[in-house]
């Protein structure tokens, strides 16, 4: 530890022999208020380390974004541990690079953001590579050290951010002394790093659900169709604006809305036989039909699709599907259906034949004249082509006929013979 020693410069002497215990022991109170001085100073350096650690995961504001976090906890180790320079590095798979993110030095200097090193490159790729932490006590004598950014370090810890094995990144913590760093500092560092590696894992996983989210959301408002997700009493849970113009009513009163509040008894009926066969099946429905009443009391007709929603335990907790108002599509599927009433009616009463044929030249919509003409029953004439109605040399001329209309795209006159069914 040291010697306590005591000198004559005046003249020789004799020590007397009583008084070596004395001086031993004045020696040994020196050597004791020595130790209590040391081991005070080492006390005090841990729990300014304690404090730390408690600073740093429990007082910063997990709220901040994560290069704020990893700034404010950098300044606070460089300052509690009276370090030179600090950095915090992230890994990129897919270059394979430690990438700077974020630091604090006593000097005050910006330090390059974005800077990269490759695995292996330097102590800090090294340690990276290898996942293990490096101590450079003196990094004169270390030929991996990369004097990069400020040019007063002599000493370098490096320690890998991993969580589970999997590296996240590299905290690097330099200091102006030679052997600045103790075993107990590693291990006080180490276990900060732990929790640094943590929050960037989780902020990453965050970030990227977070990414997710919003592509999702994009996705869904920007839809035609209406978007909704129902808690299995039916009550909705979620939905974007297109269910709510839809429906005809705000945002705030579909959230939470039964669907019996939108549905006659019918139609809730309807929908509830398809969202149970769903819940008991585990299958889809993609295309099934309802009406639902909407603000103005009107009936609109909608098909809809129902995917069961589970918790990450694989229990069943809602419903998803997609809703289509088909109202315009049904309303012009009835005039259709009218329409061809009328068209087949007006045909049926013109007494000439009337026939109409597809590309091929196969007769699909024709009248009686027709069948009488063919002298065949309507179902043995659907389908066929002339040359399996008429005789050959007729069938061929129409076959002609028809090519020349279909080609010059223009009505044209033609006159044709045949003979009927009463042989005229």
């Amino acid at each position: 530890s040291g010697f306590f020693g005591l000198d004559t410069v005046r003249k020789e002497i004799e020590w007397p022999v009583e008084l070596i215990p004395l001086l031993k022991l004045i020696g040994e109170i020196f050597l004791n208020a020595l130790e209590r001085k040391q081991a005070e100073e080492i006390i005090q350096k841990r729990n300014a380390q304690l404090e730390l650690i408690y600073h740093v995961q429990s007082e910063i504001p997990l709220d901040a974004s994560v290069e704020k976090i990893l700034q404010a906890a950098a300044e606070s180790m460089g300052r509690a541990f009276g370090f030179y320079k600090i950095s915090v590095n992230l890994f990129d798979p897919d270059t394979q690079e430690i990438v700077y993110l974020t630091g604090w030095n006593k000097t005050g200097l910006p330090l390059p953001r974005g800077h990269r090193q490759k695995l292996g490159q330097g102590l800090i790729g090294k340690a990276a590579l290898h996942r293990q932490t490096i101590v450079a006590n003196d990094v004169s004598k270390e030929p991996d050290y990369l004097r990069l950014h400020l040019s007063e370090t002599r000493a370098e810890l490096v320690i890998p951010l991993l969580v589970h094995e999997r590296l996240v990144g590299v905290l690097d913590l330099q200091h102006t002394k030679i052997g600045a760093f103790s075993w107990e500092d590693v291990a006080v560092l180490e276990s900060l790093a732990r929790y640094i590696a943590h929050v960037i894992d989780n902020r990453q996983k965050e970030e990227a659900i977070r990414e997710s989210l919003d592509k999702y959301r994009t996705i869904v408002e920007n839809i035609q169709e209406g978007y909704y997700e129902v808690d299995l009493k039916g009550n909705f849970t979620f939905a974007n604006e297109s269910l709510g113009r839809m429906l005809g009513y705000p945002m705030e009163k579909v959230l939470g809305m039964n669907n019996r509040e939108y549905m006659d008894e019918d139609s809730a009926r309807k929908v509830y036989q398809v969202f149970n066969q769903v819940f008991k099946t585990g299958q889809p429905v993609n295309v099934a039909e309802l009406e639902v009443i909407t603000a103005d009391r009107l009936k609109h007709h909608a098909e809809f699709s129902v995917s069961l929603i589970k918790d990450s335990a694989g229990q069943p907790v809602g419903f998803r599907g997609i809703v289509r108002d088909i109202t315009v599509r049904k309303q012009a599927e009835r005039a259709l259906v009218e329409a061809n009433s009328r068209l087949k009616a007006l045909i049926e009463a013109i007494p000439d034949v009337v026939y109409f044929k597809d590309a091929e030249c196969r007769n699909l919509i024709f009248n009686t004249a027709f069948e009488k003409l063919c002298g065949l029953p309507r179902e043995e004439i659907t389908g066929k082509k002339d040359e399996e109605l008429l005789p050959a040399d007729l069938a061929q001329y129409c076959r002609q006929s028809d090519e020349k209309v279909m080609k010059r795209g223009e009505p044209l006159r033609f006159e044709e013979e045949t003979i009927g069914p009463d042989g005229q």
